[in-house]
């Protein structure tokens, strides 16, 4: 079994993240008249959490994708593989691709953790795709998949801009827009590290439409990029994010392209709300991820796009606002965390199970 990789004449990159099934964190007793469950995907750390929420494919898997899950790497080259994942779009050099999604599993650079060696041997892929380079994902990976029976094809370009690209370029035709957010993340104070939560809610919203996500610079169009969206020549551009993260004159760059509209809002968890306003109340299951840490929110976004869900955003003790407000218009059946107690507590759990109670 050879290593093949994909190049695009602009050249692109991509990392697989490969996930393990833990058992899920303690969840609080709900009041006997909520009407909503609230519980929790989550494992010791966030390659476990990545194989519980890869276990949730119902049809099994026939391809992974497998992602660099170490704070340093940003989750860069994978934030908009969600989309490709979550629709079931692989790349041309996937044999016999089935059409059906497929889970994003975390690894190290230098190797594949525990939890995530047990993921793959219970979802038994035929392909792994990698998402990014050697510096990002050491080529130690590909020996240990292909020592596992499984076939690994590496997407990669010279930076996240082409990875992005990349990945857009393997959808069919027929889509109605191409999001477009930002690729620069925000930098937090310390703990927290470096993310980039608008692309990663909208990769959920994307896939879930069949369309590509593509990353740009805040103030400049990435070459790469403008030359994908030219091939991809798409009716319309959605960007997700404010100004602050995809400037004015980036807009007026895309307009030049194909008509352009933007959704955004004065912080991550407003945005996150905003893009997934006008799903229908009362939908199965709405996922809240961490918007300070990007690993679980990055795991679960091609779960989401897959059973069109939407994915919103809290703080670790704190539940925002806008997600308050994003969460009782959704009115969901289920509230499912995605993380430990470490980056959603319990107590936020609780609060969200309070706020959905039905009123006496």
């Amino acid at each position: 079994m050879v290593n093949r990789t994909l190049r695009w004449t602009l050249s692109i990159a991509a990392t697989v993240a490969v996930v393990a099934a833990p058992a899920a964190a303690s969840t609080p007793v709900p009041p006997e008249d909520a009407h909503v469950v609230v519980d929790r995907l989550a494992g010791a750390d966030r390659y476990q959490t990545a194989a519980l929420v890869s276990a949730q494919f119902p049809d099994g898997v026939d391809t992974v994708y497998l992602a660099n899950g170490e704070d340093w790497a940003q989750g860069a080259d994978a934030v908009a593989a969600g989309a490709a994942a979550g629709s079931g779009t692989v790349p041309p050099l996937v044999a016999d691709p089935s059409g059906r999604p497929a889970p994003i599993l975390l690894v190290r650079a230098g190797g594949i953790p525990a939890a995530t060696r047990v993921a793959l041997e219970e979802l038994a892929p035929t392909t792994a795709v990698i998402l990014g380079g050697p510096l990002v994902v050491n080529p130690s990976v590909d020996e240990a998949l292909v020592a596992a029976g499984i076939e690994p094809i590496r997407v990669f370009g010279q930076d996240r801009y082409g990875t992005a690209a990349v990945l857009a370029t393997t959808f069919e035709p027929g889509f109605d827009t191409v999001y477009v957010a930002s690729g620069q993340p925000l930098i937090p104070k310390p703990p927290f590290v470096p993310m980039m939560p608008d692309a990663l809610t909208a990769s959920a919203r994307a896939g879930a439409e069949g369309a590509p996500v593509l990353l740009t610079k805040s103030s400049s169009l990435p070459v790469v990029m403008r030359q994908a969206l030219e091939a991809l020549d798409p009716p319309s551009i959605t960007i997700v994010g404010g100004l602050g993260t995809v400037s004015a004159y980036v807009e007026s760059e895309l307009r030049q392209i194909a008509p352009v509209s933007r959704i955004s809002g004065s912080t991550r968890f407003e945005t996150a709300a905003k893009l997934f306003e006008d799903y229908e109340s009362g939908a199965p299951t709405t996922y809240l991820a961490s918007g300070e840490w990007f690993a679980d929110a990055l795991s679960v976004s091609s779960l989401a796009a897959s059973q069109g869900a939407p994915v919103l955003l809290a703080n670790q003790s704190r539940l925002p606002g806008a997600t308050r407000d994003g969460l009782v218009s959704l009115d969901p059946d289920t509230v499912r965390f995605v993380g430990g107690p470490g980056v959603l507590s319990d107590d936020l759990m609780l609060e969200v199970e309070e706020l959905l109670a039905p009123t006496p």
